[in-house]
């Protein structure tokens, strides 16, 4: 025991956990890509339908709205990506979320290249920042 009434090497009376067992956190919600918007006879490539994992309505979806999206894939070569030093087969493809569609919680969302529909039932990433509807 400390003099102050605190045990050594603990701070308030809780346990530190070891620098290895630290719990992580995941910034980013899990979505998958579910097709594009489309209509009876025409479709719509460059906006692409994303189910969220935990919404169920449109005001669960509607907080997702202006989120930024991530789509990660593998390519054949490395190569470096911006901000990196190591070169890497990992590509990123960002969006955003831009409205809720239907009533079932599932989201539109525009990406800068168009999301290749072999890629239909893929994660998606929707990153739980910006946040400023709070």
């Amino acid at each position: 025991m400390a003099v102050d009434g605190k045990q050594d090497g603990k701070k308030d009376g809780k346990p530190q956990a070891p620098r290895g067992m630290r719990m992580r956190c995941r910034l980013y919600a899990k979505a998958t890509f579910t097709g594009f918007r489309r209509g009876q006879r025409i479709q719509y490539p460059n906006v692409a339908l994303l189910n969220i994992e935990g919404t169920e309505n449109r005001q669960d979806a509607s907080w997702y709205v202006g989120k930024r999206c991530a789509f990660i894939y593998h390519g054949k070569t490395k190569k470096r990506l911006p901000g990196t030093t190591k070169p890497t087969t990992k590509r990123i493809v960002w969006g955003k979320v831009s409205r809720p569609h239907g009533k079932g919680g599932a989201v539109r969302a525009r990406f800068t290249k168009n999301l290749n529909p072999a890629w239909m039932g893929y994660r998606v990433r929707i990153m739980l920042y910006p946040c400023n509807n709070l």
